[in-house]
């Protein structure tokens, strides 16, 4: 990761940005590994790298759209009608939803921490203030999107 003095909002954003490929490996090595979702699903062919794909796609529709404060609310729909699809139970899917955000602050935290990028701590307090804002109304979309597929099943 590069160093750079002085960040503005757009630096924080293109940083992780342009460093999505390693965030998704962080994601991927360091919780989804380990979730239920992966175990039923880890001998489908190729699903791994599909879902790292769909990982890659979302954080940075997600990084843009704070960035521009606009929303990725019906990519959150299409995912959770996804998941709703595959039956990955609801909490499984809402526990993913906040620690992949989690996450997000992590990796920044620890390439702050160990000097791959220089922001500040107040930095990094903004953008967990905007990526707060962003996950409730993506989980609203997610939740609907889950809850609309299920619905579906009965009409």
């Amino acid at each position: 990761m590069e160093v750079d003095q002085g960040m503005s909002k757009e630096t924080i954003y293109n940083i992780l940005y342009n460093h999505a490929t390693a965030f998704v490996d962080y994601w991927v090595d360091t919780y989804y590994v380990h979730t239920e979702e992966h175990k039923l699903r880890i001998d489908e062919k190729n699903y791994l790298t599909g879902y790292k794909r769909e990982c890659l796609y979302l954080f940075q529709a997600q990084q843009e759209a704070m960035l521009n404060d606009s929303d990725i609310n019906s990519l959150c729909y299409g995912i959770g009608e996804d998941r709703a699809a595959m039956s990955t139970p609801y909490k499984e899917v809402y526990l993913n939803f906040f620690k992949f955000n989690d996450a997000v602050i992590e990796f920044l935290i620890n390439a702050q921490k160990s000097n791959q990028i220089v922001i500040s701590d107040a930095d990094v307090i903004d953008y967990m203030k905007i990526q707060k804002k962003h996950e409730v109304d993506n989980h609203y979309a997610l939740f609907t999107g889950y809850m609309g597929y299920t619905t579906s099943l009965f009409d």
